[in-house]
């Protein structure tokens, strides 16, 4: 069976809706399997941060080489690939008796990235030139409905099954994903074809910097992932500090969260093609600092509710704008390669901030909020500077 470009945008757009939903789990969760294991609300707190630098600090050392992989071999096998070792962590997740397991799980998710930008080189050397900045944030559209759909269908959920229960639920899920990847995504053609892969890898970076829209589109990208990072992770802590029952509160406030910034995509699809796509971004991203500090202050559920749902704007803005710029200023040839270095870029910010936040959180939970301000502010200032390279 041949899709055409609609119909993979299609099957690309529901399978990664499936593997950021499944994803999503394990952050929105994991200060309620971290209490089930007996830890305190202050090493909850500590081991939030911690657990997320494990998975960035295994993501980060193959992270460039997915999308050179890809040219040389498949990228198909390389997609495929995060299917099957994410369904892996959940396993292992699902059955962890302490928390060394689950530090063993976070890392295999680490393991597991590296999807996005191969994902994204795929779309665009599949869809025609004139679709492709509609056709990407239509795509991107899957974080965001994952994160609507995701928490509220796992809160559900875990009364039923536990929370280890849905876990095994959603490796299965992630399994028939990547079969319909496999039995239904066609492998592109042309690009570039590596003979050496480190070779390449040299020859990526050295355009990555050599291009001033590219390097400061990727600092955008380190600085906006290491705020957002920061925030998804530590929201869930705030969120059971002041409500009565965290697990219907986290779902329902994140899964609101998730359907707000899935209509605000859909929306910027709308302008991904528009010539002031920067400026835009930028002004979203000094929203989001606002945003950041009234969730760190705010003294009420239904405050931190509100000032979650608004973070659906900044959300919106963020990756589909970055992903769009960057598919108009990367020559064709090179969309794979250069592509796969976005999401670690991003990898490098999720790394570092909830680290420092991590660090930092023993001072309250405003100290670790105060990071990821720092992150939106310096990527506010990012945005400013891609506006104005050439």
């Amino acid at each position: 069976m041949q899709l055409s470009w609609r119909g993979v945008n299609v099957l690309l757009l529901a399978t990664s809706t499936v593997m950021f939903a499944v994803e999503g789990h394990f952050i929105a969760f994991t200060p309620l399997q971290l209490r089930e294991l007996g830890l305190s609300d202050e090493a909850v707190g500590v081991w939030t941060g911690v657990l997320v630098a494990v998975t960035m600090s295994m993501a980060l050392p193959l992270g460039p080489f997915w999308g050179v992989l890809a040219e040389r071999f498949s990228r198909r096998a390389v997609l495929l690939r995060s299917y099957l070792v994410l369904a892996v962590a959940l396993l292992v997740a699902a059955w962890a008796p302490d928390l060394a397991w689950i530090v063993v799980a976070r890392a295999l998710v680490g393991l597991s990235f590296g999807v996005g930008g191969v994902l994204t080189a795929t779309q665009v050397m599949l869809t025609p030139s004139r679709h492709v900045g509609r056709a990407v944030a239509t795509v991107q559209a899957g974080l965001p409905i994952a994160s609507s759909i995701g928490p509220p269908l796992g809160a559900l959920a875990i009364p039923i099954t536990g929370l280890r229960g849905l876990f095994v639920i959603d490796a299965a899920l992630l399994l028939l994903a990547g079969l319909a990847l496999a039995l239904l995504l066609p492998e592109p053609t042309g690009g570039h074809k590596p003979v050496s892969v480190l070779g390449r890898m040299g020859q990526v970076l050295r355009l990555a910097w050599d291009a001033p829209p590219v390097r400061w589109n990727l600092a955008n990208q380190f600085f906006v992932r290491g705020g957002s990072g920061t925030v998804d992770s530590y929201l869930a802590v705030r969120i059971t500090q002041v409500a009565t029952e965290p697990a219907a509160a986290i779902g329902w406030i994140l899964g609101g969260y998730g359907a707000l910034t899935t209509v605000a995509t859909w929306l910027v699809g709308r302008l991904a093609d528009r010539a002031d796509i920067v400026r835009l971004y930028a002004w979203g991203m000094l929203f989001a600092v606002i945003v950041t500090i009234g969730l760190a202050v705010a003294p009420w559920l239904w405050l931190i509710a509100l000032l979650a749902l608004l973070r659906a704007v900044p959300t919106a803005l963020a990756r589909p704008l970055l992903a769009a710029h960057l598919a108009r200023v990367v020559p064709a040839a090179h969309q794979t390669g250069v592509f796969s270095l976005f999401p670690t870029a991003g990898n490098v910010g999720g790394l570092i901030f909830p680290l420092l936040a991590a660090a930092v959180v023993s001072q309250g939970i405003g100290a670790a909020f105060a990071v990821a301000t720092l992150g939106y502010g310096a990527s506010f200032a990012a945005g400013l500077k891609l506006g104005r390279v050439k």
